[in-house]
């Protein structure tokens, strides 16, 4: 084992020489790992890690010396490491050369393979053009997976640099079917066709199906070179054991690498929804046609960036924005990346770093406004980086915003605080303006659905809603508004909504289904014992608490619903000698104020409880400040409306 204390531990990729292991080379300087001609770029992190593996191959390496040399000795969950060390496997599996193995309870041992014991043949990856010949197809190995009775996927290796000078397109290839039957490949090919659709849709430059599904089998090999386009997204399909999986891949043509890779897979009962997930994820990652207008040399690096956002992993897409904007002082977008990484980890962190991420934030906000003061894109890191409490200040920033560059996805920000403010009406305009626009976004679906539902359109959420489900049908978000509609909106006696919602009951985990079951029969019978169970099962709600508050109005048990609410909202008001900065820093992230102004909540609203929560979360100073009284003020007469003039 290595020893944690000496500072040559510490790993400092720009003083690391490259290094090799069997047929695979390095380079720590550039994060580039590759096999002959064919390379990838790894994040800061995991090259760190590799590297540490490398200079002590064949030793093992605990988790403490792995968080001295690599994140120096700050805090690490296992999480970061597990990320490191699984994306280090993956790279195995591509390349052989090597195996990572794991020391239970102790670490990692790195071991290079001798040339040809790797039992992995490497999957499709760029090849650069220095080769004078590159095969035109390779074998198709068929070897089914343990526990999925799913194959491994290969296609041919592409010629994917292009010299010329490349047109600022997309092409997107038809999809390789790599399972027998007709209907696998016209499968690929919807799969294909649902990104270029909706990329185009964006307004982005994709090169027509009609010329880019020309190239098929071997003749993918050419299609970088003929079509000369910027980007190309291909990839495989196969329908095997009862599933189905697609694998998709993002290469950048002008640096020759793979930007990223991803797997998607669903049973076979599912097929018909896969081509449109795969779509709206490849166009929320690349938000349509910007990517061509990015910087050649940092686009793959902030299509990363981007994905790694999509992926949950905010520490490590915030370490890539960091690192990126330094190297990049004079580029407004990647100022911008990095502000808005460093406000995800605003939100999603505690204690004393929590300000220096606003202030990093802010800071690049301002630069990449400086540098494009014609692009507004930036002014909602600006509202994001303002104190919860001032709601005036951050939809001045968010209007500024848009005023600058209208109908952008700035949108999407404004109707999320014109429906925290109880404004619906005023949201909807902006909703439908943004979705229409964005309709690959899961926030634009979820706002659409939130405003309608805030307005009472119950009918009109739960059109929508199926779409949302059908592209995102992971994210509990849309089982929540789901939720929301049916039980506390849809009159009982509408069975195909209740339908609904049982099969939505289903497929929760057990405490869950078991909180929502509650709240349903107390809702439905208005039983005293349903109703106590009710109180029971909401005593510590947790993440459900809107469910459970909500409920409790409904049912006219306002002490409960209050209780709740007071949790919920804490006092976002500064006491004596504190700024309103700190006061907000202090405070847990202020949930959602919508529920307190759907129709589900109308009896909080009359009783004079209420106008204590919109005072201390800033609402009612707000609707004062700005002239405006929220939408239930006009068809309900609540004392709260008598206090806004």
């Amino acid at each position: 084992m290595l020893n944690v204390q000496p500072e040559w531990t510490r790993i400092d990729l720009t003083r690391e020489a490259p290094f090799a292991l069997g047929p695979v080379w390095g380079n720590p300087a550039t994060h580039e790992v590759g096999l002959g001609e064919r390379r990838e770029i790894l994040e800061p992190r995991v090259m760190q890690v590799l590297t540490l593996l490398v200079r002590h191959r064949g030793e093992i390496v605990t988790r403490d010396e792995l968080i001295a040399a690599c994140w120096e000795n700050r805090a690490v969950g296992d999480d970061a490491i597990n990320r490191c060390t699984g994306r280090l496997r993956r790279l195995a599996e591509t390349f052989g050369g090597f195996a990572l193995e794991t020391i239970p309870r102790v670490g990692y041992r790195l071991t290079a393979l001798e040339a040809g014991a790797s039992q992995v043949e490497p999957p499709p990856v760029a090849a650069r053009l220095g080769r004078k010949r590159i095969a035109l197809a390779i074998g198709v190995l068929l070897v089914v997976a343990a526990g999925v009775g799913l194959w491994a996927l290969r296609a041919p290796v592409k010629e994917l640099v292009v010299h010329a000078p490349l047109r600022r397109v997309v092409a997107v290839l038809p999809f390789t079917p790599q399972s027998a039957g007709r209907d696998t490949q016209l499968f690929g090919d919807q799969v294909a066709s649902a990104i270029a659709e909706s990329l185009s849709r964006g307004g982005g430059p994709v090169v027509p199906p009609s010329i880019s599904f020309q190239y098929r089998g071997a003749a993918k090999a050419r299609a970088a070179r003929e079509l000369r386009a910027m980007y190309v997204i291909d990839g495989e399909v196969l329908r095997a054991g009862g599933r189905v999986r697609v694998n998709v891949r993002f290469d950048d043509t002008g640096q020759g690498v793979t930007v990223f890779a991803r797997t998607f897979e669903e049973p076979a009962s599912r097929i018909a929804d896969l081509p449109d997930r795969v779509a709206a994820y490849i166009a929320a990652v690349t938000w349509g046609s910007d990517i061509t207008h990015w910087s050649d040399k940092n686009a793959p690096a902030m299509l990363r960036i981007f994905e790694l956002q999509k992926r949950g992993d905010l520490f490590a897409a915030y370490e890539s924005a960091r690192e990126l904007a330094g190297a990049n002082p004079g580029d407004a977008i990647v100022q911008r990346i990095y502000a808005w990484d460093a406000i995800n980890l605003v939100y999603e962190s505690q204690g004393a770093r929590k300000p220096n991420y606003v202030t990093e934030a802010r800071q690049a906000a301002e630069r990449s406004i400086q540098l494009r003061p014609d692009v507004g894109d930036s002014y909602p890191v600006l509202a994001a980086v303002t104190p919860h409490f001032s709601w005036s200040e951050r939809e001045a920033h968010i209007r500024q915003g848009l005023a600058i560059t209208p109908g952008s996805i700035i949108g999407e920000y404004l109707t999320w605080l014109l429906d925290d403010a109880g404004r619906f009406r005023e949201a909807e305009v902006s909703a439908r303006s943004t979705y229409e626009r964005y309709s690959f976004s899961l926030n634009s679906h979820q706002r659409r659905i939130e405003g309608l539902l805030g307005a009472g359109d119950a009918s009109g959420a739960l059109e929508f809603l199926p779409e949302a489900r059908r592209l995102w049908p992971d994210e509990q978000v849309f089982r929540d508004l789901t939720f929301e509609a049916v039980a506390f909106q849809v009159p009982p006696d509408n069975a195909h909504a209740r339908e609904r919602l049982s099969k939505e009951l289903a497929e929760l985990p057990s405490p869950k289904a078991q909180l929502w079951s509650t709240i349903v029969r107390a809702q439905g019978s208005r039983r005293p014992a349903d109703i106590a169970a009710l109180s029971r099962a909401c005593a510590r709600p947790g993440d459900d608490w809107w469910s459970c508050m909500v409920s409790f109005s409904q049912l006219g048990r306002l002490d409960d619903a209050f209780r709740i609410a007071a949790e919920a909202y804490p006092d976002q008001r500064p006491g004596p000698g504190e700024s309103l900065v700190h006061k907000w820093l202090a405070n847990p992230e202020l949930p959602s104020t919508r529920y307190l102004f759907i129709p589900a909540t109308a009896a909080m609203r009359a009783d004079p409880r209420f106008a204590g929560i919109v005072e201390r979360v800033g609402l009612l100073q707000y609707w004062r400040t700005i002239h405006h009284r929220p939408d239930f003020c006009t068809g309900e007469r609540v004392p709260v409306c008598g206090l806004v003039r």
